[in-house]
């Protein structure tokens, strides 16, 4: 008695697919290798930049420029632009990382690359702001101590031309 139903069971499934293989699938293609998105690259290069040493410094800065220079374009001037613009290095320039963003902003980019360069665009002269005010309180720091320096030496002669008399 099992085997009708066994038999029935194996025909249908033979019978689906042969008519699966007669029916017209569209082939399933690879996916494609989609690179990371451009913004999404310049933030990775502004979260590495934060956390790179000197002697990184010293190896990725003459990478980036000489990718910059073989090949000008969008992503190798904003990778540039974010390493000399929020670097910590002695050969970091945020004025010429400041340029770069300002020519990729002329360059009619996509509105979020516009959006991300128009941001640090805005927070490097911020930086510069916050660098010029903090070199003015120094200055006005050292000229406080001066000054209470040469209060301490007038109230010392004071004190002693009291003594003398």
């Amino acid at each position: 008695m099992k085997s009708p139903y066994l038999i029935t069971g194996l025909c249908l499934v033979l019978a689906i697919f042969l008519m699966a293989g007669c029916a017209r699938l569209p082939a399933v293609s690879e996916p494609a290798v989609v690179s990371a998105p451009l913004e999404l690259r310049v933030l990775e290069q502004f979260h590495a930049v934060q956390k790179m040493s000197s002697q990184q410094f010293k190896s990725e800065l003459p990478a980036l420029e000489l990718a910059y220079a073989q090949t000008p374009n969008t992503v190798n001037r904003l990778r540039l632009a974010v390493t000399l613009g929020f670097g910590r290095c002695q050969k970091c320039d945020s004025g010429r990382g400041l340029k770069l963003f300002k020519e990729t902003l002329q360059s009619d980019p996509p509105d979020s690359v516009a959006g991300l360069a128009a941001l640090s665009i805005e927070l490097l002269e911020l930086k510069v702001r916050l660098a010029d005010k903090n070199s003015a309180l120094l200055d006005q720091q050292q000229q406080v101590k001066q000054l209470q320096q040469k209060l301490d030496d007038l109230t010392s002669i004071e004190e002693s031309l009291h003594l003398r008399k």
